[in-house]
């Protein structure tokens, strides 16, 4: 398993050095953490992801998803205040309402609404 931090460091535009400074960690130790001589501690590996604002499992080669989890939790929340506003406009409506988006893992998400009446009475909507 390959680690994205040479990845990272690279992206900034950043020397070892620079990041050495930055993150206060001898040169050394950073290079062979890039090359896969040395495997971080979770808290250097939590360090690391800090500093370039990724998640722990992105620059640890894990997961392809950068967003740290507190971001993705944001992003989940605003999904669902649009959501539910989806759905109070169409109760309040009384219409069909259809609304299409992106979620934070790339899949699209189209959602139908039928009208409220319409599913009291157990129509389904065509």
């Amino acid at each position: 398993m390959v680690n994205k931090v040479k990845e990272l460091r690279k992206e900034k535009g950043l020397t070892l050095k620079e990041l050495s400074d930055g993150i206060n960690m001898p040169v050394p130790t950073l290079s062979k953490y890039e090359n896969g001589d040395r495997e971080p501690k979770l808290e250097t590996w939590q360090e690391l992801a800090d500093y370039f604002e990724v998640s722990v499992s992105y620059i640890m080669g894990i997961s392809d998803e950068s967003v740290p989890q507190t971001e993705r939790a944001e992003q989940d929340d605003k999904t669902s205040d649009t959501l539910a506003s989806l759905v109070s406009m169409a109760k309040e409506t009384n219409a069909d309402v259809e609304m299409s988006f992106e979620i934070p893992a790339g899949f699209k998400v189209t959602i139908n609404v039928m009208k409220v009446e319409d599913m009291e009475n157990g129509k389904e909507n065509n």
